[in-house]
């Protein structure tokens, strides 16, 4: 079924990367933050406040399957109470200081030398991923060395709206000028990263899960994946040189 595969796909957190807890909880990042809005008072508190308002954004998000801008995330559902003037000029600090509050974002050892052999045979990477920030992923990527073998790239913060829609699987597809069905995605989250691609009429939706326990059964029909991995490695295995294919 790989022969007639020429991009791959990858999402981003949770399966190119993963989160490492940090030693301080985030309680840096939430002073930074509170000193950027201009506010007094334990950080822990402070934290706790925001990722509560953070759910209810992700689950507004989620339902309605868009990405709000970052300055509508902070004013209107981060820290909906400070005077937006403060904030004007620091969106992106903001998002890239709350996004680190929850964890340092570890690139997984197989996955720079696994893309690297994927562009060596011949096939054009892509990422596509759901993300608040116009600049983590970029820098994520060039400080992973991974940014010099992609192709074509789809965030939802561009695309103002998110993964599982179908569009931002078309959007790459169409960037990198091939059918659909020449495409095959990586994720790692069933409700995203399966009925997205194969809405788009992806050749593939491929599920990284690491847990030996896990089982493709347990998932509803529109969930389950093609194939399923427990190591990016594994997809050398599945995709052959590009100049092999015919």
């Amino acid at each position: 079924m790989s022969n007639n595969v020429s991009v791959i796909c990858f999402d981003q957190g949770g399966t190119l990367l993963y989160r490492v807890p940090l030693e301080d909880s985030g309680m840096a990042d939430y002073l930074s933050i509170m000193e950027i809005a201009g506010i007094d008072g334990d950080p822990g508190a402070f934290g706790k406040k925001l990722n509560e308002n953070d759910k209810k954004y992700k689950a507004w998000s989620l339902s309605s399957n868009i990405e709000g801008s970052e300055e509508d995330i902070w004013t209107r559902w981060l820290l909906p109470n400070i005077d937006s003037k403060k904030l004007a000029d620091y969106y992106d600090e903001l998002t890239l200081l709350f996004s680190h509050s929850k964890g340092d974002r570890i690139f997984r050892p197989d996955a720079e030398p696994t893309i690297a052999e994927l562009h060596r045979r011949g096939y054009k990477i892509a990422v596509i991923t759901n993300t608040v920030s116009l600049t983590l992923v970029p820098y994520e990527l060039k400080k992973g060395e991974i940014w010099k073998y992609i192709n074509a790239l789809s965030m939802s913060s561009v695309k103002k709206n998110r993964k599982p829609l179908p569009d931002m699987f078309l959007e790459i597809a169409e960037k990198l000028k091939v059918n659909p069905c020449n495409c095959v995605y990586v994720g790692d989250a069933p409700n995203r990263d399966v009925a997205g691609p194969r809405a788009a009429g992806y050749a593939l939706s491929i599920l990284l899960k690491e847990d030996p326990e896990f089982e493709i059964e347990s998932l509803p029909p529109e969930y389950k994946p093609d194939m399923l991995i427990s190591s990016l490695e594994e997809l050398l295995d599945i995709f052959n040189n590009q100049d092999q294919r015919n």
